[in-house]
Parts: structure tokens; C-alpha cells; sequence
């Protein structure tokens, strides 16, 4: 059994130049717990320009001194 290794984009929360942490999944509205078996995982995109797009819009929504990130991530998955 293989698993597989993607490189996609995730992104970080910061303010002040400091990074504060890489986004999970409550901030695109689905919560852990919202079912049965779910994992925590961070918020992903396959391009950059999605992460992007993602993180103008939220800055736009909050007009505040929360600044958003894309970065690079890579999601490993193996069989144990």
C-alpha cells in the first residue's frame, strides 16, 4: 500500500510580522467535530493563486490588523 505526498498551499495567520499560526479548517466554517471521524487539517489549496484569492477576500472581510499568508505545505499521508 502506497499513500501519497502532495505539495499544495496553505495559510498562516500574522500580524505585526509575526507569524502566528497555519489556518485549520474552522476558518473556511467546518468545524472538528461538525462529523463523525474527522480529522484536524489545515486549510489547503492546490495553486498559489487560490490561497491568494482566499486571503484577499478574508483581509477585505475584516479591516482589521489580521493579515493572511499563503505558504507552501506538504501534506504526507502513509498507511501504519
Amino acid at each position: 500500500m502506497t499513500g501519497w505526498n502532495r505539495e499544495l498551499w496553505g495559510v498562516t495567520l500574522y500580524t505585526d510580522g509575526e507569524e502566528l499560526s497555519l489556518l485549520g479548517t474552522a476558518w473556511h466554517h467546518v468545524r472538528a467535530g461538525d462529523y463523525p471521524g474527522e480529522v484536524c487539517r489545515c486549510l489547503l489549496f492546490v495553486t498559489r493563486k487560490q490561497a491568494l484569492a482566499w486571503c484577499v477576500a478574508e483581509m477585505a472581510k475584516r479591516k482589521s490588523c489580521w493579515r493572511f499568508r499563503p505558504v507552501r505545505v506538504r501534506e504526507t499521508v502513509k498507511p501504519i
